[in-house]
């Protein structure tokens, strides 16, 4: 009985709140939905919106036959994510984007313009663009508390994660130009000045032997004179005192 009427409440709410029932069971069902995973949802459907395109491109006008195909299987497989992006955001009432980012944008104008270095700039735009959403993904998976997030976010990760060696197998991806995961430095940090010389005779030595690390003569003469200190403090501190008063008892 308590459960008819809590269903039956729940029903109500929807309704006086615009929502659909069974979108409200849904959602409570599948866990709370946080700007995470809104933001998750947007960032599939925004690059689907991009890619989409790119790869209908680059499967009708690529030079190379294998770009084609490239073009042809990613194509499919991001229909595919983006239909179950659309359901996810349909059920957990998620507003999704209507355009590719600027930059996307961009590079998709330059893909449809086509020319001799299409080929080369759909894979490193797409390496780009997988490289940026596997990274999303796998946050997301591991972050979200919402069932329905977590599944598309498992599924994305795998489908994607595919696509990379699919792209790199090309042969045409810039990797230096790729852009770097948060933290990680780029391959010019921590350098500092130019090489270290390295000395011709210490390495001959190593090799034979024979060889013996040079000695400075300033640190000879700072060692030698610090010896010298020395022994003149002791003599000075003991030895003098007992010749100048030999008849003095100690």
């Amino acid at each position: 009985m308590r459960l008819t009427i809590l269903a039956g409440l729940m029903v109500v709410g929807a309704t006086i709140l615009g929502g659909s029932p069974s979108a409200a069971y849904a959602q409570q069902r599948s866990g709370p939905v946080d700007a995470a995973d809104r933001n998750f949802l947007a960032s599939m459907h925004a690059t689907a919106l991009f890619a989409i395109p790119a790869s209908d491109v680059a499967e009708k006008t690529a030079r190379q036959a294998k770009v084609r195909t490239i073009g042809r299987t990613v194509g499919d497989q991001d229909r595919r994510l983006d239909r179950l992006t659309q359901q996810a955001a349909g059920t957990l009432k998620v507003a999704l984007p209507t355009a590719a980012a600027p930059d996307q944008q961009a590079q998709l104008k330059q893909l449809k313009a086509g020319g001799a270095a299409l080929d080369a700039a759909y894979v490193r735009s797409m390496r780009a663009a997988d490289g940026t959403l596997l990274a999303t993904a796998a946050a997301a998976r591991a972050g979200t508390r919402n069932d329905t997030v977590r599944k598309l976010a498992e599924e994305a990760t795998r489908v994607v994660a595919g696509q990379l060696p699919l792209l790199e197998g090309s042969g045409l991806v810039d990797f230096e130009a790729l852009p770097r995961a948060p933290g990680q430095p780029s391959p010019s940090a921590g350098r500092r000045g130019g090489p270290v010389p390295i000395d011709a005779g210490i390495i001959s030595g190593a090799r034979t032997g024979q060889g013996s690390l040079p000695v400075s003569t300033a640190g000879s003469a700072a060692v030698l004179g610090l010896a010298i200190v020395v022994i003149v403090f002791v003599w000075w501190r003991y030895l003098a005192p007992s010749r100048r008063n030999p008849g003095r008892p100690r």
